[in-house]
């Protein structure tokens, strides 16, 4: 789609941080993330920077299977 960098909020305490950062992924921010009107949990706020780069490092890894 053209797009060359991503953002993605991900609760704090989530294990799928290691897997974002396995793909490149950096933790740039937190934020207070409201559920509804039930309560506000922590998110981390993940950039993937260099899309393209994640992307090769995704098909190297489809290619071995």
């Amino acid at each position: 789609m053209g797009f060359s960098k991503m953002l993605l909020e991900c609760m704090q305490g989530n294990d799928t941080i290691n897997f974002y950062k396995k793909y490149f992924g950096s933790i740039i921010d937190s934020i207070d993330y409201p559920i509804k009107d039930i309560c506000i949990v922590k998110a981390d706020i993940v950039e993937f920077a260099d899309l393209h780069k994640t992307f090769l490092l995704l098909e190297s890894k489809n290619n071995k299977k």
